[in-house]
């Protein structure tokens, strides 16, 4: 029984509720201090995990015993309301369905023989000049592995949610929102741009060649759209994006450096398809364009990517340097876009590394959200906005024009 987060809170609510007596309560507490670990670090609910924290602080300071008794009936009754939302959840076909389970299965056996073929492609294939090609039977698996493995993790998404059905705070859900959406579009796009890969490749195997600046061009939108929605990610958690009752202009900042973004993006695009189009009208021969443009658009998306994952750099989610390390390593491979059709030697292994990576953003997300670390950190930064701006407020220095 012992270490099983969910049968030490049933442990709780039933001694509570079979002794009266407050002081014999507290000394049955106090003789299996198991429980209170067991449901700190393993239940799924953050409320029922921080009034485990309350009792058990409350117990260390020696309290009364009817603030013991108190604390413990929190404690059944956020268990209750967890044990009732994960009810209601598989009542209305919250748990995987049977389609959502073959889809899965499904998607999982298409990326890792994608990954599989694409190691084995020079025996499979043979020794030919043809494969190492971009437009080759490596690129083909490596961007069905990525379509197989995207479809996973976004089916999956659908699962978890940040907003809880007693939220009432409009500015947390509409953060949350904001976040939801960006999220989403960031993988969304990833599933195009492998999705485009595998439409070019099954087209040459097919005789029917895409314009290589067609091809180029249009995935140089998509990996721009991707930057450009890193970017909004990071500015949903910069600046309050969700004006409140109390000040209608909250959001101000937000969408100003939304603005930018958004034009600069522009400008990005314009230039990477006109460095594209300009290399093109001299027989694919390099021109300073052309590589001021790859040059623009790769640091675009890569700086993106630092911001958001520099964002994520807090004490709330338990962050440190090893765990973010990844992440930036993602972010540099970027720089490497304008290589990737050039040198089919080395677009292999940086889409293997591309995979493992996102496979590794996707699980980092969703441990926090599973331990309910990156909800804390929303409540938390909206809480403590106000007064850091304050406390900047008073570090600036005084306006040459102010009196």
């Amino acid at each position: 029984m012992e270490g099983k987060p969910r049968t030490a809170v049933e442990f709780i609510a039933s001694r509570a509720e079979k002794e009266p007596d407050d002081d014999a309560l507290v000394e049955i507490l106090d003789s299996n201090p198991w429980v209170f670990p067991a449901i700190q670090n393993l239940h799924p609910d953050w409320d029922v995990r921080d009034s485990t924290k309350n009792l058990q602080q409350a117990l260390q300071k020696k309290s009364s015993s009817a603030r013991i008794r108190a604390l413990v009936v929190s404690l059944c009754e956020a268990g209750r309301k967890f044990e009732l939302r994960r009810a209601l959840e598989l009542q209305n076909g919250r748990s995987p369905s049977p389609v959502y389970s073959a889809v899965a299965t499904f998607s999982m056996i298409v990326g890792v023989i994608g990954v599989l073929m694409t190691l084995t492609a020079d025996v499979a294939v043979g020794t030919d000049a043809a494969p190492q090609e971009f437009f080759g039977t490596r690129t083909l698996w490596l961007s069905i592995a990525h379509v197989g493995v995207i479809i996973i993790l976004l089916a999956s998404t659908s699962k978890i949610s940040l907003v809880k059905k007693e939220d009432r705070d409009a500015e947390y859900i509409g953060t949350v929102a904001q976040l939801t959406k960006g999220w989403l579009g960031v993988w969304l796009l990833w599933l195009a741009l492998y999705g485009w890969f595998t439409v070019a490749v099954l087209c040459k195997f097919r005789g029917f060649e895409i314009p290589g600046v067609l091809f180029w061009s249009v995935a140089d939108l998509i990996n721009i759209a991707t930057g450009t929605a890193f970017f909004y990610l990071f500015l949903a958690l910069q600046f309050p994006s969700v004006d409140t009752d109390r000040d209608k202009h909250r959001s101000r900042r937000y969408y100003h450096h939304r603005s930018v973004v958004l034009l600069v993006s522009l400008f990005v695009a314009g230039f990477s398809i006109l460095g594209r189009i300009w290399t093109a009208s001299v027989d694919s021969e390099p021109t300073i364009v052309g590589i001021l443009g790859l040059f623009i658009q790769s640091s675009f998306v890569a700086v993106s990517m630092c911001y958001f994952f520099g964002r994520l750099d807090s004490h709330y989610l338990g962050t440190n340097l090893l765990t973010l390390a990844p992440l930036y390593a993602y972010a540099v491979i970027q720089m490497s876009w304008g290589s990737i059709g050039e040198d089919p030697q080395l677009s292999a292994p940086l889409l293997i590394f591309a995979l493992v990576f996102k496979v590794y953003l996707y699980g980092l997300a969703f441990f926090w959200i599973w331990k309910g670390k990156l909800r804390k950190y929303l409540e938390l930064a909206a809480e403590h906005y106000p007064q850091i701006q304050v406390e900047r407020r008073d570090l600036e220095p005084a306006s040459p024009s102010r009196p």
